[in-house]
């Protein structure tokens, strides 16, 4: 990181696997009014098309930009996660895709991050078209996420010191960042701005692997030691509520 670095407020990890199709245009949606206070931290596993040249030289042509790159090999997003926040520096953290494109806020959200006793930030936003960005209540429990789970994952913001005790799963392909929430319940303080920070692109596995999602889904509740046997039902639940959702959509 260069000295710059230590004076922005905000990190926003992507991690790149051959995405040349989407990178340009997502840097090119990064809107000034966050840019400013904000780095943009590239973690690559090792991609095998232009995705690294064109962030090299997205580094060169805009200055203006604070874009890091980190290009290592890994085992999926949640071990790209782990690694970008192990070497990032600023106070919160946030993760979005290559093929999300970020909106301009008619907010000053640097305001919201240099104040306040709450860790993690929501916002609205849609998923394709369908709405998305209910907000969580302020103290988490399990039963929380059976009402509230469709928060927005992709743009939420986490206090980085978070992750010196929850890190994300390796061993979840999918549901990790869901599965990170229940773990860290009893620390999280919530915050939801009901503004759109970006629109949330459609092509990660999750939109294309809806089995997937609903069994990791319910076995993050499996996954939780301290909860109260309730998580079974809450696992059961779950898995059947994704299931059937993903039917009627088809």
């Amino acid at each position: 990181m260069t000295e710059s670095h230590s004076a922005k407020l905000l990190t926003f990890v992507v991690a790149t696997y051959n995405e040349e199709s989407n990178i340009c245009e997502f840097i090119e949606s990064i809107p000034p009014s966050i840019a400013k206070y904000s780095i943009f931290h590239f973690q690559d596993g090792n991609s095998t098309d232009k995705t690294v040249p064109l962030i090299c030289s997205a580094i060169k042509r805009r200055p203006h930009l604070d874009i890091h790159l980190n290009v290592e090999n890994d085992f999926g997003i949640y071990d790209a996660w782990n690694k970008a926040i192990a070497i990032c520096n600023t106070p919160w953290i946030s993760f979005v895709g290559a093929d999300d494109r970020f909106i301009s806020l008619d907010y000053d959200l640097s305001l919201l991050l240099a104040v306040g006793n709450f860790n993690f930030i929501t916002f609205s936003g849609y998923y394709g078209t369908t709405p998305y960005g209910q907000a969580l209540p302020p103290s988490l429990k399990l039963s929380s996420f059976i009402k509230g789970w469709k928060i927005m994952h992709q743009g939420s913001i986490y206090k980085a010191n978070i992750f010196k005790k929850f890190a994300f799963r390796t061993d979840f392909k999918i549901c990790g960042d869901f599965q990170h929430l229940l773990a860290a319940r009893d620390v999280i303080i919530s915050q939801h701005i009901p503004l759109i920070l970006l629109h949330v692109g459609t092509q990660g596995i999750s939109s294309q692997k809806s089995a997937l999602v609903a069994t990791e889904a319910s076995r993050s509740f499996l996954s939780i030691e301290d909860a109260s046997p309730l998580k079974y039902l809450f696992a059961i639940f779950i898995y059947l509520y994704i299931s059937v959702h993903s039917i009627i959509r088809r």
